[in-house]
């Protein structure tokens, strides 16, 4: 009986601080699941996120990218069915953008900035090997001019990159490595900024529309509230087996992860 009373004492920090620890998980989870359940925003967007689809996971010893199969339209639909990820937008190799989850709403897209910020997808392997085309950065530059032409908070110096605002790491083959590490080095962020300051300094109350559309695209935008349908959780990539955690390391403390989250 006192063996048990022990134990039971031992072991009830650890309890409490496992519930604690869900309570503010599943909070976080809340804000944003899909567009129709996404919580409205409280106070202004001040900060744009930006993201590659892929990131890096520990595989036998070794860190791999996870990869950025298909296109915008595969990883929107992949967005809309997952139970706690979400995005804004996503641009994709050849330029063209789809839209997710409104702006007014809080999409779940990088740990500690949701409340504030718009997250934006480029469809890439975020792995320093694969380059970002012309025709993806124009797209981007389009998109956040326009993005700040409606949010007058925004600036230059809170346009970031995912691997600027989260510094967690991972344990592979005893080394530490950078958990978000996208867009990755071939992305090319000061010209990014450059490119995107001039055009705002020549026409600074107006920013251009990315098309929604092009070539035939099903992407369309979400602001008048079409609801989304799926399953609960989404599909792991091409149906491989990965170790990492169902929260994508957007939310969630695990080291590795489907994809960069």
């Amino acid at each position: 009986m006192k063996r048990t009373v022990h134990l039971l004492t031992a072991v009830r920090p650890i309890i409490i601080q496992f519930f604690l620890y869900f309570i503010v998980l599943f909070a976080d989870i809340a804000h944003a699941i899909s567009n129709e359940n996404a919580k409205l925003r409280a106070q202004s967007v001040n900060t744009i996120v930006l993201h590659a689809i892929s990131g890096p996971i520990c595989r036998n010893d070794r860190v791999v990218f996870s990869g950025a199969k298909g296109d915008a339209n595969r990883w929107k639909e992949y967005f809309e069915k997952s139970a706690v990820v979400g995005i804004h937008y996503i641009v994709d190799r050849d330029g063209r953008v789809a839209s997710s989850i409104d702006e007014d709403r809080i999409a779940n897209h990088a740990k500690g900035r949701n409340s504030r910020s718009l997250g934006i997808e480029l469809v890439n392997n975020g792995d320093g090997v694969e380059d970002y085309s012309s025709a993806q950065i124009e797209a981007l530059i389009n998109l956040v001019r326009g993005i700040m032409s409606r949010h007058k908070d925004i600036s230059r110096e809170n346009i970031v990159r995912h691997s600027d605002v989260d510094k967690r790491t991972f344990r592979c083959n005893g080394k530490d490595v950078d958990l978000k590490q996208d867009p990755g080095s071939k992305f090319p962020f000061q010209e990014f900024l450059d490119k995107l300051s001039l055009g705002m300094e020549n026409n600074p109350d107006k920013g251009k529309e990315p098309d929604m559309n092009k070539s035939g695209s099903i992407f369309a935008n979400r602001s008048k509230g079409e609801k989304n349908t799926g399953s609960i959780f989404g599909n792991t990539q091409d149906g491989e087996n990965y170790s990492g955690s169902i929260f994508n390391n957007r939310i969630d403390k695990k080291d590795e992860s489907l994809f960069n989250r």
